[in-house]
């Protein structure tokens, strides 16, 4: 089940290929893509291996040929199950910047919380009124994004 950026664009893909295969494609723009792979009941790999590779962005030409003239950086992320069960799971940064990365994460079915609340500190405001937003990034790199709560400093 693909969640992030893939419901924006008709082209990218996520399938199974076999019991042990899913296969997936994302032209993403900046958000975070991602594919959840629910396991039937207690079969937990041994090892979990994601590879790929980047692709440019066409500007003129034929987009779905490609870019043959930017970094195409390859990716393969090999984890255990082990290391995919803690916190943050197992993670790689991909080559050529933008902050790219590949985890894996093993994600509990539990039911998650629908309210948040806490304490912020905030560094000195210059005088006047001050909208502040606070967003929050939900597990599958949604954002939630509150309304402007307005300060006033004197």
């Amino acid at each position: 089940m693909p969640f992030g950026g893939y419901e924006n664009n008709a082209e990218d893909f996520a399938r199974m290929e076999s019991d042990s295969v899913v296969r997936f494609s994302s032209k993403t723009s900046g958000d975070l893509d991602g594919v959840n792979i629910v396991l039937a009941g207690d079969c937990a790999p041994s090892s979990i291996v994601v590879a790929g590779s980047l692709g440019g962005y066409v500007k003129v030409g034929d987009v779905l040929a490609g870019n043959p003239h930017k970094a195409q950086p390859t990716f393969e992320l090999t984890t255990s199950w082990k290391e995919a069960e803690r916190e943050n799971g197992s993670k790689i940064d991909i080559r050529g910047g933008a902050e790219l990365f590949v985890r894996v994460e093993a994600i509990p079915v539990v039911e998650l919380p629908r309210r948040v609340q806490g304490r912020a500190a905030l560094r000195p405001l210059r005088k006047g009124t001050h909208g502040v937003y606070f967003v929050g990034r939900e597990w599958s790199g949604e954002k939630v994004v509150t309304s402007p709560i307005f300060l006033n400093h004197t």
